[in-house]
């Protein structure tokens, strides 16, 4: 009978540190990964529970997905972000870190840091912040409510949550800005009748609002597991469960993955603007037209750079997924992608292609993607890159920039 095996999670790295090795570099390094097998073997003996008669085998077995402790999938086959590091540790630890991962939190002072704000009256209103132990209280004449989530990574707004009866969603009428260290009522909540504490959602535009700051929810509910808060790998890779096992298995020429650097413009476009909106979604939600530095997608979709590329240009042509667009490495990664069509030289590979006449070398963003305000109130301070590429005018309302 073969044995059973269960791994902790230094076996698992070690042993996919092992097969990648195997995968990558052919044989040479076989034996120095073994021994860091062995190695783990020796000094954590109890990670390993062997249940078979008379002696244990010479060589570990080969893992199964379901006997792997630390991964647990969901119905649909999530399992979360830490399941994917120990192969992929680089774009793990940059995603991590960055505010998509970020954009949800328990709200707590534990969870949000130096992104909890300060307890005390809020400046204008009958509300006051206070903090029962790890739990922050919001409280006014006549209630006192616990806030569950947050909504928001702390660049701008991060926006308070409470779930009631598992399937409706109140968003509360105040908006926190960490960086400002001020409230402001939240967007969309002018009209909210006064007297309550913030706007319901029945559950299905609950669900479309928390799909965009959850990487998983289950199926009819709206309240996440704590490991799928925020925007992390399977959002875009989708469900990993199928691809672990393959990859287990050491079936890697099956990897149930898709290859999303191969993603054509429309589909990248696609992908990226089921949160970030495109074209479509303007349309048939009567979005704001002129919001192209909101619906970025939709903005790159107008580009005559996008609309010339024959799909060649993407979202992923700028911006590396896994860390923050304004990253430091990004912009001279930006100016890269503008000159590898527009530097000075090329104008004889198309008609169409011209270097600009004002900076020729470089730091294309601020005339062609200038920033504008998101929002036309003049309490939040909120401002984006406008993503349809163009020649501004300057005196354009809302546009800061402009080249002439």
């Amino acid at each position: 009978m073969r044995p059973t095996v269960r791994l902790s999670q230094r076996m698992l790295s070690a042993f996919i540190q092992y097969r990648t090795a195997r995968r990558r570099r052919g044989r040479a390094l076989a034996p120095r990964m073994r021994r860091l097998g062995i190695l783990c073997l020796s000094v954590a003996p109890w990670a390993v529970l062997v249940s078979a008669p008379g002696c244990a085998p010479s060589s570990t077995p080969k893992p199964h997905i379901e006997d792997a402790s630390p991964v647990l999938a969901t119905s649909d086959g999530y399992v979360g972000s830490t399941v994917c590091a120990p192969c992929h540790p680089g774009e793990a630890h940059d995603q991590a870190r960055s505010r998509h991962a970020r954009t949800m939190h328990s709200a707590t002072l534990s969870s949000l840091g130096e992104l909890a704000p300060a307890s005390g009256p809020i400046p204008g209103t009958k509300v006051a912040i206070l903090y029962d132990g790890d739990n922050i209280q919001m409280r006014a004449p006549g209630m006192a409510i616990y806030p569950e989530y947050v909504l928001g990574s702390g660049k701008t707004g991060m926006t308070y949550l409470l779930t009631v009866g598992g399937n409706t969603l109140v968003e509360l009428r105040g908006t926190y800005f960490p960086r400002l260290r001020k409230w402001t009522m939240t967007p969309g909540q002018m009209d909210a009748p006064s007297g309550t504490m913030g706007r319901p959602y029945s559950l299905p535009l609950a669900r479309k609002c928390l799909s965009c700051h959850t990487t998983h929810l289950p199926p009819d509910g709206i309240i996440p597991e704590s490991r799928f808060l925020g925007i992390t790998c399977e959002v875009c890779h989708g469900p990993g469960e199928a691809h672990v096992k393959a990859m287990y298995a050491g079936d890697y020429a099956h990897p149930h993955m898709d290859d999303l650097s191969q993603l054509k413009g429309p589909e990248a476009l696609a992908l990226c603007g089921r949160c970030h909106r495109t074209a479509a979604d303007v349309k048939a939600q009567k979005l704001d037209a002129s919001a192209t530095q909101r619906f970025q997608p939709y903005g790159l979709a107008l580009s005559l750079c996008y609309r010339r590329s024959n799909g060649r240009l993407t979202c992923m042509t700028c911006h590396d997924p896994h860390t923050d667009a304004d990253a430091p490495a990004s912009q001279a990664r930006y100016v890269s992608v503008c000159l590898s069509c527009h530097a000075p030289g090329r104008e004889g590979t198309s008609p169409r292609i011209r270097p600009c006449p004002i900076k020729p070398d470089g730091n294309c963003l601020p005339c062609h993607m200038p920033r504008r305000r998101v929002f036309a109130r003049p309490d939040i301070p909120t401002e984006m890159p406008d993503h349809f590429i163009r020649v501004f005018r300057r005196g354009r309302p809302g546009v800061r920039g402009g080249t002439r």
